[in-house]
């Protein structure tokens, strides 16, 4: 029987410890069984339907912005039209540049 010195005894120790962790490390993984996400199958028809609901609430909340929009700047020229036939002409705002 040969026997190690000390300092490669606790190397040896080591390094085999390591590897019955390795080891067993990776057979957990390899027999674990697989978890509920895995067994799910997609139902794509419920995923469009789902899709065309968000869309629909989308496109409604992003009609009621654009309503929003169009009052203030009907507003906003109601306000300028009135201040200008008041007034000399010159409104108190100055006039913003199209777009290009």
């Amino acid at each position: 029987m040969t026997t190690l010195p000390p300092s490669r005894w606790v190397r040896s120790s080591r390094s085999s410890l390591l590897l019955t962790a390795g080891v067993l490390g990776v057979l957990m993984v390899l027999l674990a069984p697989a978890g509920a996400s895995l067994g799910q199958i997609p139902d794509s028809g419920a995923q469009r339907s789902e899709m065309l609901r968000e869309q629909r609430l989308t496109n409604q909340l992003l009609a009621e912005a654009v309503g929003l929009l169009k009052e203030i700047r009907d507003a906003e020229l109601r306000r300028d039209g009135a201040a200008g036939a008041r007034g000399s002409g010159a409104t108190s705002r100055p006039s913003r540049p199209g777009r290009p």
